[in-house]
């Protein structure tokens, strides 16, 4: 479903007007994020005030386990329909700290807020018709975009990384990037197990969940810099407990797999609005 959508995008023939093609992403390397930018930008309407987006979506897919189709199809829909009209989105990746194989971000996407009537009845026929051509365009590529960077990040997938680092990664990922937006309502989806597996927290041990949500245990991950600050993010699981070996998590231990991640995000600034096992039973943002 998800490439055969991609493939009725690929067919309309739209220019990339992005600040970098996305097709840069289907090689191996990348030197820099894929960018689409503003139509506001590239459309100048003077005496206009440009309206600001309201909505900072960050997609973070931990690539140390490889999802099976009907998750990545879910993530596919679920992440299509909540981009809109005054939303950003930035796509980041992240695996074990090994070699190669940092967080990394793929994707900074915007749709631009549109003007509201009594404004563009203000503005020239043409200029109108340009800007609003443009944001046609723009929505199309940054639906498209995503589609194909989700591809990306599925398809680099590996099981055979020692590690998963989630808490740090998380971190790392909220200082980077949440810090710097002005927009306030923010949203995390994380399309992950969940299962940390590091030097200061393996959740494979017998009892570890229940053990390492205490106030304390939270004190130690601040101290160790694993926390972040989310700015308030509303924050939605997709594959908590995934087990793609067949194996099982019992309701207890999924339950205090919830409750842990949901304690470490209170910590971080951040709101836990539904833990996927594996699959969210609502939309994002409902």
């Amino acid at each position: 479903m998800m490439a055969q959508s991609l493939g009725r995008l690929a067919r309309t023939g739209l220019t990339l007007f992005a600040a970098v093609s996305c097709s840069a992403m289907a090689g191996q390397a990348q030197a820099a994020a894929a960018k689409i930018g503003s139509c506001y930008d590239q459309v100048q309407i003077k005496d206009v005030q440009t309206p600001a987006l309201t909505r900072d979506l960050y997609i973070v897919i931990d690539q140390t386990l490889i999802f099976d189709k009907n998750l990545q199809e879910e993530s596919y829909r679920k992440l299509q329909d909540f981009i809109e009209p005054g939303t950003a989105y930035h796509l980041v990746t992240f695996s074990a700290n090994a070699a190669g194989r940092y967080a990394s971000v793929l994707i900074n996407a915007e749709i631009d807020t549109r003007l509201d009537n009594d404004t563009r009845y203000d503005i020239s026929k043409k200029l109108l018709t340009n800007l609003d051509n443009c944001q046609k365009k723009q929505e199309i590529l940054a639906k498209k975009a995503l589609g194909q960077g989700l591809l990306k990040a599925f398809s680099d997938a590996s099981t055979d990384l020692p590690h998963s680092e989630v808490m740090g990664n998380l971190a790392t990922i909220s200082r980077s990037l949440t810090t710097a937006s002005q927009i306030d309502d923010k949203y995390l989806v994380i399309i992950s197990d969940m299962i940390e597996n590091s030097d200061l927290l393996s959740f494979y041990k017998v009892g570890t969940l229940e053990k390492a949500s205490g106030d304390t245990d939270m004190s130690r991950y601040a101290d160790a810099g694993v926390l972040g600050d989310w700015q308030n993010a509303k924050v939605y699981v997709i594959g908590g407990g995934y087990a793609p070996d067949g194996s099982y998590w019992s309701s207890s231990q999924l339950k205090a797999l919830r409750d842990f991640w949901t304690h470490y995000f209170d910590k971080a600034n951040a709101q836990m609005r539904e833990f996927g096992t594996p699959s969210l039973l609502s939309d994002i943002g409902d």
